[in-house]
């Protein structure tokens, strides 16, 4: 189902023409995308900015209580990254934007008035793209998750142990790793 959200976002995701009501902001794809490598909450993802962008990958900036941590760069988490600065760069063009010089003043993730983006933006066109999904009838009410459980999922699909699990989500303890890593230990039988 996730990988279905992200390609229904990417393949709906542009500045809605006129008349057109089943598109998605052309972010979302790659905010999703990003949210599910690096582990991370809707807001941690509107906070990026350059600054947090390195060669080899992003600062993981955590909110509530959890360690900051750096996710590297696979080929998915790059190609969003390198997608959302082309997009910026378009918009700050089109709106003529001077570049801000401070890295920590160029948000990755950027409205269509060039402006960064919102938490709150973010859950909206989350919403409207399950309202599109849900009007096409490919997936059910019930197969509906939140855009906090690609974090869950991320945790749940990491490789390695629960101490592994914990390292990539920044959590300062296994009972929050364990609260959202839904995983069930594969164990051999007693001989």
């Amino acid at each position: 189902m996730i990988l279905w959200a992200k390609t229904h976002a990417r393949s709906n995701g542009r500045r809605p023409r006129k008349g057109e009501v089943n598109t998605v902001p052309s972010y979302l794809w790659a905010a999703l995308e990003i949210a599910y490598l690096c582990r991370m909450r809707g807001s941690e993802v509107a906070d990026i900015n350059d600054a947090d962008i390195r060669d080899d990958g992003i600062y993981c900036r955590r909110l509530k209580g959890s360690d900051d941590n750096f996710t590297e760069f696979s080929p998915r988490l790059e190609a969003a990254v390198i997608e959302l600065r082309a997009q910026r760069k378009a918009i700050w063009e089109r709106h003529g934007r001077a570049i801000p010089m401070r890295a920590t003043r160029r948000p990755l993730i950027v409205s269509t008035t060039g402006e960064a983006i919102s938490k709150g933006a973010i859950d909206s066109a989350w919403n409207r793209m399950w309202s599109n999904i849900l009007q096409s009838g490919y997936l059910e009410p019930e197969d509906r998750f939140k855009l906090h459980g690609l974090k869950h999922r991320g945790i749940s699909d990491t490789e390695g142990t629960l101490a592994d699990a914990r390292e990539a989500s920044g959590h300062k303890t296994e009972q929050m790793t364990v609260r959202y890593r839904h995983k069930v230990s594969r164990v051999k039988p007693v001989k």
